[in-house]
């Protein structure tokens, strides 16, 4: 679907007459661009793979530029190429308060800090490469040819998201009713993607209580 399309059928969604309608070209533009960083967030429909070079004795490194969600790091040979997870730091307080303590060796915690940094700890114990896989930005739609590059479930994700955050301060009512459908037919997308994907077995994070105990397709469990 084109850019031109997605937005045509948000107009339908909206009962929106062409032309003359309440909201313009410009304004469904930019709600269909929020939506499509929301479904980015939401099922990271895309990955992608850098090397990150790490040096030794250094536990500060940057994410790329582009990146929205770090989906895990991937370690060299000399580490056994183990997969490191994202944590956070009261996570790590929480099980092991004196974890800072740790002198350089391989590294066993991936922490986000902010939005462009990470630290790898504890600090290397040699100047070596891992990879990166993360979910990156999306490239905004600008053009009416301008394309996704998604799936077409996935797509049509986009146009529901999109007439929710063009209702929800006109009329509620109907605005939560393309958010419960959002919220219903991400799921499956979720799976469709999860069974397509080869990171199927991995990628995926370790499922905690909650997703084990809800069974939710997107953790690996049917």
């Amino acid at each position: 679907m084109t850019l031109s399309d997605i937005r045509s059928e948000v107009s339908v969604r909206l009962n929106e007459v062409a032309a003359a309608g309440l909201w313009s070209t410009a304004e469904l533009n930019t709600r269909i661009n929020s939506a499509l960083l929301r479904l980015y967030m939401d099922a990271e429909p895309v990955a992608n793979d850098t090397d990150i070079n790490l040096r030794q004795n250094v536990a500060w490194y940057l994410l790329p530029t582009n990146c929205l969600v770090p989906n895990f790091l991937f370690g060299p040979a000399a580490w056994l190429q183990q997969k490191l997870f994202p944590t956070q730091m009261i996570a790590l307080d929480q099980r092991d308060y004196y974890w800072e303590r740790r002198g350089n060796s391989i590294p066993t915690h991936f922490i986000p800090f902010s939005w462009n940094r990470f630290i790898l700890w504890p600090p290397p114990n040699v100047t070596t490469t891992c990879t990166l896989n993360y979910t990156p930005i999306p490239t905004t739609l600008s053009s009416d040819s301008d394309t996704t590059g998604l799936h077409l479930p996935a797509q049509k994700l986009i146009s529901i998201y999109a007439s929710y955050l063009c209702l929800r301060k006109e009329n509620i009512q109907r605005a939560q009713l393309f958010l419960g459908e959002y919220k219903s037919r991400l799921l499956p997308v979720l799976a469709e993607q999860r069974n397509a994907t080869v990171y199927h077995t991995t990628k995926i994070r370790p499922a905690g209580k909650f997703e084990k105990a809800h069974g939710s397709p997107r953790w690996g469990r049917p």
